[in-house]
């Protein structure tokens, strides 16, 4: 039969095994095709491994890179101490002490970023533990994330009462939520105090200096560092120890935080009512700014105890805007007028 002759029409069995098999085509240069795939309604993404081209040559060459850059650096301090043996023997081994010096205090230092880091997400990994227990967890999270709790706050000195009216009650019959909440109500309050203070502290202080300055630049580089050293001492009080990473992690999540929840909106809509209130009338302008910058100061040490406390509030009063807002604002009122009466 000739390729150019018609095919007759035939008749096949449904049930025959050998129609299973896809048949296979052949090009008019004789190539055989693999079988024709289906149709789908979905469109089907290739696999990961359709994407890889065998070795990731980027990587190759940000390692080059970095080997050459370490391998000149150490090449050159090599050279620039032996030029120091060269000259003096004492100048090379002082050359060599504080390169030991410099290594020891850089180890030192990444030790405790790292420690920082990891303390840091304990106290997050902690407040989702307690979050599930009161939601509806099992028993045995509970139980689980109130022995963290007390091996968390062990070794405060400040805490030795309220660790002890726990231990009291560890002979009533209580379930561990219970226990949970009376964690939050006699421990966790002491150190949300403590927390609270800190936070008035840099409110207040943020407040006056931005009221006194006339710089803005030296405004907002005190703003800036005064807001950073309030957010290690508030998570330093939670039970962390956040390094230069750690606190920028910190930041960054307190940031979303506000913005989430719309904090900086909030914040406006108070100082509103205080100046409905009559309050603003006694400030002068750069006391009413220095008041402002308070309260957002304030505003950020919230959340900031939103992301370092281990437990949420279930018992404890939790901290309020407008208390600590009317406490800067009641300072700057007082200082003003007695700076006024001095001057007259």
């Amino acid at each position: 039969m000739s390729e150019n002759t018609p095919r007759l029409p035939q008749v096949f069995d449904p049930s025959d095994p050998r129609l299973t098999a896809a048949p296979q085509e052949e090009t008019a240069e004789g190539e055989v095709l693999p079988p024709r795939p289906q149709r789908q309604a979905g469109i089907r993404m290739p696999s990961a491994a359709h994407f890889q081209r065998g070795l990731n040559w980027g990587l190759w060459l940000i390692s080059s890179a970095f080997g050459l850059i370490v391998m000149a650096a150490l090449l050159r301090f090599w050279t620039f101490v032996w030029d120091l043996f060269l000259r003096k023997d004492w100048i090379g081994w002082t050359a060599l002490g504080l390169a030991a010096v410099l290594v020891v205090s850089a180890a030192v230092l990444l030790i405790r970023e790292i420690v920082g880091l990891f303390l840091l997400v304990k106290l997050q990994r902690l407040r989702r533990m307690t979050e599930t227990a009161l939601s509806g967890g099992s028993e045995a999270q509970a139980k689980a994330a109130l022995k963290e709790l007390r091996a968390l706050y062990a070794n405060r000195p400040e805490l030795a009462w309220a660790r002890a009216d726990l231990k009291e009650h560890d002979r009533a019959i209580m379930t561990s939520p219970e226990r949970l909440a009376l964690f939050d109500r006699l421990l966790m309050a002491t150190v949300d105090d403590q927390a609270r203070q800190v936070i008035a502290q840099s409110a207040r202080r943020v407040a006056v200096v931005t009221a006194l300055t006339p710089f803005a630049i030296f405004d907002m580089a005190f703003v800036l560092y005064e807001n950073l050293r309030m957010m290690r001492r508030i998570a330093t009080a939670y039970g962390g120890r956040p390094g230069l990473a750690a606190l920028l992690s910190l930041s960054w999540r307190v940031i979303g935080h506000i913005v989430a929840t719309g904090g900086l909106a909030m914040t406006d809509d108070l100082f509103g009512q205080f100046i409905g209130q009559g309050l603003a009338k006694r400030l002068s302008a750069r006391a009413g700014q220095g008041m402002f910058n308070g309260g957002l100061t304030a505003r950020l040490g919230i959340a900031a105890i939103n992301i370092s406390r281990p437990l949420p509030f279930i018992e404890a009063k939790r901290p309020r805007f407008r208390d600590l807002a009317l406490e800067v604002g009641k300072g700057l009122a007082g200082g003003q007028k007695a700076e006024t009466d001095a001057a007259e």
